[in-house]
């Protein structure tokens, strides 16, 4: 197996990957943190299998490649993980020396074909984030997503609290929600004044 074509066939499977998630959640940060994961890995697992290293060393260092991710300052809904370990898993099989080199290909098209189905299967839409101030001291995070549910309409999956504030009886914190698509825009907007979000893009 020479390593052009599998460099082509990996580049072309990454593409494909990102566009079936950015038609979907069209994000584009997230587009190109999977095709930087996917080459780099692929580079990493070429680089040090031509250099003739035990299988031990080349599995501490695709060890430590695969550890960036969680190198991140917000948490990944269980979709992007998904995409994530797909673009990982691509830019490995397309970088070990497999032969015949059609099982590379048949085992690239057919993770791209399950995540395809698997995320179209899904009919929630996509993790948001923000920051929000709530009008009252709230120190435990099931109280937060108590209370922000019964007054957003949200699906909130987690919360991360920044800051709680006795004297002037205030939470900040930052949560990782959802709406659904069943949800009317009403619900959405029907938040009290005293609730005031501020939406900042998720850093990853």
């Amino acid at each position: 197996m020479t390593f052009l074509p599998m460099a082509i066939a990996d580049l072309l499977a990454i593409a494909a990957l990102c566009t079936i998630y950015l038609m979907r959640h069209r994000n584009r940060e997230m587009a190109l943190s999977y095709t930087i994961i996917n080459v780099g890995v692929f580079a990493v697992t070429v680089a040090m299998a031509s250099a003739s290293t035990t299988s031990a060393a080349l599995g501490l260092g695709l060890f430590g490649v695969l550890s960036i991710i969680r190198l991140r300052s917000t948490a990944l809904s269980q979709r992007e993980v998904a995409y994530y370990f797909v673009a990982l898993a691509m830019g490995l099989i397309a970088g070990i020396n497999i032969d015949p080199a059609y099982i590379a290909y048949s085992l690239m098209g057919l993770l791209l074909v399950i995540m395809a189905l698997a995320d179209g299967s899904i009919k929630s839409t996509a993790q948001k984030s923000q920051i929000i101030t709530v009008d009252r001291a709230l120190s435990r995070e099931e109280e937060i997503i108590a209370y922000l549910n019964a007054r957003l309409g949200y699906s909130i999956s987690s919360v991360s609290i920044k800051e709680i504030d006795l004297i002037n009886d205030k939470t900040i914190a930052e949560i990782q929600y959802s709406v659904p698509a069943y949800a009317p825009v009403e619900a959405a907007q029907s938040a009290p004044a005293a609730l005031s979000a501020t939406r900042v893009p998720a850093a990853y």
